[in-house]
C-alpha cells in the first residue's frame, strides 16, 4: 500500500498529519551512514512521510535517534524492537518496494 493510500484514509484528519516542513526535516534526518538503513528510510520517506499524523512522526524521530546497527538489526526482523517502536518499524518494514 502507497502512502497515498493511507494519506485518503476515512479516519485520518488533514489537519493531523505533519507539515511539509516537519516532513522535510524528518526526511533529512532518514539519511543514515549505513547504507542498507538508509535504502530502507529514504523509500519509506519517499512514499509514506507526508502522510505521517503528529503521533507517527513522533515515532518516527525517536526511532532515528537510534544507532544505524540496532536501526538494521530491527528492520531486517533479526531483533524484536522494543514496544514504543514496533509500530514504527512495522510501517517501514511493511513500505512497498519502487
Amino acid at each position: 500500500m502507497s502512502g497515498m493510500d493511507r494519506d485518503n484514509s476515512p479516519g485520518r484528519a488533514a489537519d493531523d498529519r505533519i507539515d511539509p516542513a516537519a516532513a522535510r526535516r524528518l526526511r533529512w534526518r532518514c539519511r543514515r551512514g549505513l547504507i542498507e538503513v538508509d535504502l530502507l528510510l529514504a523509500r519509506f520517506a519517499a512514499q509514506d512521510l507526508a502522510g505521517l499524523s503528529h503521533a507517527e512522526a513522533a515515532g518516527l524521530a525517536l526511532l532515528l535517534e537510534q544507532p544505524d546497527s540496532l536501526l538494521l538489526e530491527w528492520l531486517l526482523g533479526r531483533e524484536r524492537p522494543p514496544p514504543e517502536l514496533a509500530d514504527v518499524i512495522g510501517r517501514v518494514r511493511g513500505t512497498d518496494p519502487p
